[in-house]
């Protein structure tokens, strides 16, 4: 009798087992309208993602972070129920080959392929089309779905941009007309400014992946790094008359890219083209997307070892739902979803196909290399604040760093005046040594020289951190010995001299900005020194800044006493003066040194205004400086 009762329950949980991986339901289903008749807002990507989750045993979500606007960012990791529950161990194997970390490996062999969809928020099909890839791939639908699965951890991004897409999103689904209208010049194939590309600040995310200065960026750099990808693959849109592109990359392609990357590009673009040719699909490769900046979605995996590709379908938000393209044919948003789901499904058949080749081939990426700067130097003399974004920077991209034990001299050159000399370094500065497992990517960051062979580039040319930063800075020509830990210099405050005439404020970082910014929201007035001056041994710089007991007296009781409070809070160094006579430069009452009052910060957008321009000054004062302004978008 028991025995009939197990049986019953083994094949009851079977046959459950069964009905949950074959019945899930399609998007089409789930929405309740077919993928490609409308766009899908993102909350409800989001539902569709939790209802596979919550349905079957083949996929894991993981909620990462928030954008700024408070929206969910989710990743989905698909293989077979064994490799999910192993998923920690494939990670951590992967981090072994590159170097990134020391414990025994657990002897998994299973290449990793991220899939990253939307990071433009008006290139708005890929997240329609993440939505089909993990359908597919789990109802078994999908070419070689078995070797997918069983061979491959892939990890599916259905939207990096959340809070750009959703505001395409909204103002499409405000403005669609009854009837589709695939006239160009209509209404809802005219985005208003500043458009649905950027994230909440107005911020290309594309342009963010190396250095990390938006939320989304940030959140999505600390999941990279714990499993750092064999394949990346960033899905756009340019413009509707287009075709599709997918790789190779164009020329110009940085000199460190590899040939095992430059190969498995064209492999990847092979792919795609036998699918697209099958069904007739007009495409380019090898054209107009080149592979040089280190920030974007395809060239920064590229620098950690992946094979980064971008893969560019026309669309845009130019076309919304349907558009009549100049060669007469009508381009339709399912179209451009069919194309990325097909190209998605090529990269995945491609990489079981290569799956010794590219587990073998990135171990060997991480092997360091003879290069002609051995490290890199940053002087230590570098304010606290720029030196500790420096640090996150590298410690984003599991970058080493150190500082000497003693000082010693050494042939480098000068970033700061661009010759060769002698150099002296000292306990304190920070020392970035070529020498480690992150060695392409370092000399990538830190060239004091971009090799264009082709100079017609897709936009962005220069990014050394030193210059980037304005650090003064070396790169040796041999190696340096008798690295320790680097700390930073211990910020020592001392605002006692409660008693002077006036006090300088030093502004020369971020640090020193925010301390000024609060100051003004105090109530105090302060002058900004019109050139090099000096009182009694006090240097002031043009630039610097001044409160005055004249200024400040009659207005704030207690001014001298508050102002080296807030200072000592601050953590910033305020020098007394004792006379407004000047031995060098001019008087501070003089008009040179104009009067600084009453904050108020407005910053003015709309038609006209570049949209990434306000945005960074908009995140600029909102998130770094941390002031309330005035926003005008008109």
């Amino acid at each position: 009798m028991w025995n009939r009762i197990v049986i019953i329950l083994f094949f009851s949980i079977l046959s459950a087992s069964i009905f949950a991986q074959i019945e899930l339901k399609s998007p089409t289903d789930f929405l309740g309208y077919p993928i490609g008749k409308n766009y899908t807002p993102h909350h409800k990507v989001i539902a569709y993602f939790e209802y596979l989750g919550a349905h079957s045993n083949e996929i894991d979500v993981l909620h990462y972070g928030k954008t700024y606007e408070g929206r969910p960012l989710l990743l989905a990791f698909i293989s077979t129920e064994k490799n999910l529950k192993n998923r920690e161990n494939i990670a951590h194997d992967n981090l072994l080959r590159a170097g990134l970390s020391t414990v025994s490996s657990t002897g998994t062999e299973i290449p990793i392929v991220w899939l990253s969809y939307n990071v433009h928020g008006n290139e708005a099909s890929p997240s329609e089309t993440a939505m089909l890839v993990a359908y597919r791939l789990l109802t078994n639908q999908t070419p070689k779905h078995y070797e997918v699965k069983s061979e491959l951890l892939t990890i599916i991004n259905p939207c990096l941009n959340p809070d750009g897409r959703e505001r395409y999103v909204n103002w499409f689904r405000s403005v669609a007309p009854k009837h589709v209208n695939v006239s160009a010049n209509s209404w809802e194939h005219r985005e208003p400014w500043p458009g649905g590309r950027y994230n909440h600040y107005y911020a290309d995310l594309n342009r963010d992946w190396a250095w990390a200065t938006q939320v989304e960026s940030q959140l999505q750099m600390e999941q990279y790094q714990k499993y750092m990808p064999h394949i990346h693959a960033d899905f756009h849109e340019m413009g509707y008359n287009k075709p599709y592109y997918f790789p190779p990359a164009s020329e110009p392609i940085h000199k460190l890219v590899n040939n095992w990357q430059r190969e498995f590009q064209k492999l990847i673009g092979a792919e795609i083209a036998k699918n697209f040719d099958a069904r007739g699909q007009a495409y380019f490769s090898g054209q107009t997307f080149d592979l040089m900046y280190p920030s974007y979605g395809d060239s920064w995996p590229t620098f950690n070892g992946a094979i980064g590709v971008t893969l560019e379908q026309g669309g845009h938000s130019r076309s919304g739902v349907a558009v009549l393209r100049n060669n007469g044919d009508t381009l339709r948003l399912i179209n451009r979803v069919t194309n990325h789901m097909n190209s998605s499904e090529a990269i995945l058949s491609i990489s079981v196909k290569n799956k010794t080749k590219l587990l073998r081939n990135f171990t060997e990426y991480f092997v360091p290399l003879t290069y002609q700067y051995k490290d890199f130097v940053i002087q230590g003399n570098t304010p606290v604040a720029v030196l500790k974004e420096i640090t996150r920077l590298l410690k984003n991209s599991g970058i080493k760093y150190y500082s000497v034990k003693r000082e010693t001299q050494i042939s480098a050159f000068g970033f700061h005046n661009q010759t060769t000399d002698k150099a002296k370094v000292a306990p304190g500065d920070l020392v970035v040594p070529s020498n480690q497992s992150q060695h392409h990517l370092i000399q990538v960051l830190f060239e004091p020289k971009t090799i264009l062979p082709d100079s017609a580039t897709y936009d962005i040319t220069s990014w050394a951190l030193p210059y980037r930063y304005g650090v003064e800075a070396y790169a040796t020509t041999s190696e340096i010995y008798g690295l320790t830990n680097f700390t930073f210099t211990k910020e020592t405050v001392n605002n006692s001299n409660e008693k002077a005439y006036a006090y300088a404020i030093g502004y020369h970082s971020l640090t020193d900005a925010k301390f000024v910014l609060a100051v003004l929201r105090k109530g105090f007035w302060l002058r900004r020194i019109g050139a090099n001056s000096e009182f009694k041994g006090v240097k002031v710089n043009k630039g610097d800044f001044v409160v005055m007991a004249s200024d400040n007296k009659h207005r704030i009781a207690n001014w001298q006493q508050k102002l080296n409070k807030l200072a000592t809070e601050s953590k910033v160094n305020i020098l007394g003066i004792s006379t407004g006579l000047a031995s060098l430069g001019f008087d501070l009452g003089y008009q040179t040194n104009t009067l600084v009052k009453n904050l108020n910060i407005a910053i003015v957008g709309g038609n006209g205004v570049n949209a990434t321009d306000f945005g960074a000054y908009w995140h600029f004062f909102e998130q770094e400086r941390a002031v309330r302004f005035l926003g005008n978008h008109d």
